[in-house]
């Protein structure tokens, strides 16, 4: 489990929440027992940390955060733009920001796929930015919205040289337009031709390329593994858990091709099913649903069957989650 995950920003969150601890003099066991991983698995090249890893280490942050202090901020304060690697270096050579918007809106789910970004005109002298997240940082999903604004306003501050800021007037929350699981950020037209200070065009474009094509990739990746829970889903609220062959079958193809396609986004089969059940069962315990009836409506032969679940994935039973403060009060979306 440790090491399933789509999104690589939870490895970014789980280093925030490290030089948090460190910057503030906190206990680097808290985080590395709550989390369940090591300092040294944080900085594998291709590990993975968990959706619940990284709203864990959230947690623990908010949990040392003065009242006064927003989490979204905290959280800027210790990202870098550098910290996303190559993807980070191109978006920053390019020839203007608005190559490097629509380098974002296109390739940026190869590092969270679950992220939409979009360009829309606002009027003649604006653009407006959206972005957009349905749900799937669950009780932190404003907070992630947030912390993406204060990035992107990070990004377009290096295309304003120090001659140029007195000239422009900087973004800031007045230029947010906010809605549950979207932001959109008012972008001035004359900021879009600006050149970024580390503009590199051959180095923007060469990569530019690779990121596009990968970015393609991983879309059509995406949409299997949606399809796949859609699919799990629409049986389960039926109180059949499918297998793997009756899933590969009405998409058409064979249960190899689809465990390779699950596979190469990070997932399984069976981390897909175990996900589902679980957002289900979360949505109807808020409806005031025993664990009983929901155990035996989302084909359980017993309540055991779904506390083991619960307790794989969670270190908890349904019950037990619904009591900790971790548990999702609103309503938790299925669709990711």
């Amino acid at each position: 489990m440790k090491h399933l995950s789509f999104s690589l920003v939870s490895i970014y969150s789980l280093n925030m929440a490290y030089k948090f601890y460190v910057e503030n003099e906190l206990d680097l066991n808290e985080l590395f027992s709550a989390c369940g991983c090591s300092y040294e698995e944080m900085q594998e090249e291709n590990a993975h940390i968990t959706i619940e890893t990284l709203l864990k280490s959230l947690t623990l942050i908010k949990k040392h955060l003065k009242p006064e202090i927003s989490l979204a901020r905290e959280l800027e304060s210790q990202l870098n733009l550098s910290d996303f690697g190559a993807f980070s270096f191109t978006l920053l050579a390019a020839p203007s920001l608005k190559e490097g918007l629509e380098l974002i809106i296109n390739g940026f789910n190869i590092m969270d796929p679950s992220f939409e970004f979009n360009i829309k005109h606002h009027d003649s002298n604006n653009i407006i930015f959206s972005i957009e997240n349905p749900g799937y940082f669950k009780e932190f999903n404003e907070e992630i919205l947030d912390l993406s604004c204060l990035m992107l306003f990070k990004y377009v501050k290096c295309f304003i040289s120090d001659k140029e800021l007195i000239n422009f007037r900087k973004l800031d929350n007045n230029d947010i337009i906010k809605s549950r699981n979207k932001r959109e950020v008012v972008i001035s037209n004359t900021l879009l031709k600006l050149v970024s200070v580390m503009t590199h065009p051959a180095f923007f474009y060469s990569n530019r390329n690779k990121i596009i094509k990968k970015s393609k990739q991983y879309k059509h990746l995406k949409g299997c593994v949606l399809s796949v829970n859609k699919i799990i889903r629409n049986h389960v609220k039926k109180g059949y858990k499918p297998c793997l062959n009756d899933i590969s079958k009405q998409l058409g193809t064979t249960s190899k091709t689809l465990s390779r396609l699950l596979k190469a986004h990070n997932t399984s089969f069976q981390a897909c099913l175990d996900q589902v059940i679980c957002d289900l069962a979360i949505n109807l315990i808020q409806e005031e649903y025993n664990t009983k009836e929901i155990a035996y409506s989302l084909g359980f032969q017993s309540i055991a069957g779904l506390n083991y679940l619960f307790i794989k994935r969670y270190g908890l039973t349904l019950n037990q989650l619904k009591a900790s403060s971790n548990f999702p009060h609103q309503h938790t979306s299925s669709s990711a």
